[in-house]
């Protein structure tokens, strides 16, 4: 999630969810990227490339 211009009503919805699924004892990785991370396609390009990786690290030691 990006903590960017016009990200804040994301950003609440967000850490509710990362509140309610630690609650609920449900794994999940919630990221806050800088103040300079926006909702739009230059930061998914950027973004996109990581959490494919991620997921493929979390794969492999699984």
């Amino acid at each position: 999630c990006g903590q960017g211009a016009w990200e804040h009503p994301m950003l609440e919805d967000t850490h509710r969810l990362e509140e309610l699924l630690r609650y609920k004892n449900i794994p999940a990785h919630v990221e806050y990227w800088g103040f300079d991370v926006s909702h739009d396609w230059p930061w998914w390009e950027k973004q996109f490339p990581y959490y494919v990786n991620q997921l493929i690290n979390t794969q492999s030691t699984n």
